[in-house]
């Protein structure tokens, strides 16, 4: 068993490889891959695709909650903590500038005198340098609240665009679900409406997910609307009903047929084929 298989992989090799080299194989290949495929395809009935279609846009739905939940997830463990965080920063910010702007006031007003400060007195060079050390605090403080907001704002532009994305996910969904339901109304219409079996123009479809419903939706209405105009032309095409009227038997006089029997020497000149007057 371990040998057959071992040929078989080798052998399934060395062809892979012999069609890669060979540019004809290679194309051979494509174009049996390609029938076999269109022939798949020519096989499935506009049911069968709108059951497919059921289903991928049951899929959706299901998709749909666990990208409600990475949005919440997302806002109460990024979004949410981190704006607390800016508005601590922001409050802490604006207080401590207020106080360095009314330090460097004094400051700047008893440039040459010792002064008094929240209680705390200060000579020039002192004041000077608290001075300094406040404003570099400040700056500090300053940058990495900036840099926490530019945090907070680029979170809170991804949850929008992911918010928008699942929104619009949903809206698709509604807007296939109603078409869906369109296509399968007048797919029944037309299907007890033929009085015979109708050939159904196959619908091509790629296999992924919104694109493949957005695909099988064209071409089944593609499919449906051949099929009515197929009704129609079937409709033209019918016979219609003869309006004329029956041909009449003229009438033949008895006379005629007496004078045939018992006189057939004068009957030849008196016969009438015409209908004789009532």
């Amino acid at each position: 068993m371990k040998k057959f298989l071992l040929i078989s992989t080798v052998l399934l090799v060395v062809g892979a490889l012999v069609v890669a080299k060979n540019p004809t194989i290679r194309s051979y290949c494509n174009v049996f891959c390609k029938q076999f495929k269109d022939t798949v395809k020519s096989n499935i009935s506009p049911e069968l695709e709108i059951e497919r279609l059921k289903m991928e846009i049951a899929r959706l739905d299901k998709e749909v909650p666990n990208l409600v939940n990475s949005l919440a997830v997302m806002y109460k463990d990024e979004i949410e903590p981190l704006q607390v965080k800016v508005a601590k920063s922001q409050t802490k910010l604006k207080a401590y500038e207020q106080t360095l702007l009314d330090f460097a006031k004094a400051v700047k007003t008893n440039s040459n005198t010792e002064f008094v400060f929240a209680k705390e007195t200060y000579s020039p060079t002192r004041a000077n340098d608290k001075l300094t050390q406040d404003f570099t605090l400040y700056q500090g403080l300053k940058a990495t609240t900036q840099n926490q907001e530019k945090l907070l704002a680029a979170k809170q532009k991804h949850y929008q665009i992911k918010h928008d994305q699942v929104t619009k996910i949903k809206h698709t969904q509604q807007e296939f679900e109603t078409k869906l339901t369109q296509l399968e109304t007048e797919l029944a219409l037309l299907r007890t409406n033929e009085a015979a079996g109708t050939s159904v123009v196959d619908a091509n479809f790629d296999n992924t997910r919104i694109s493949v419903i957005q695909d099988g939706l064209k071409s089944l209405q593609r499919d449906v609307d051949i099929m009515k105009k197929a009704q129609e032309i079937k409709n033209e095409i019918a016979p219609q009903a003869s309006t004329a009227q029956p041909a009449v038997t003229p009438k033949l006089d008895p006379q005629v047929v007496l004078d045939a029997i018992t006189n057939p020497a004068n009957a030849k000149s008196n016969v009438e084929t015409t209908t004789p007057q009532d």
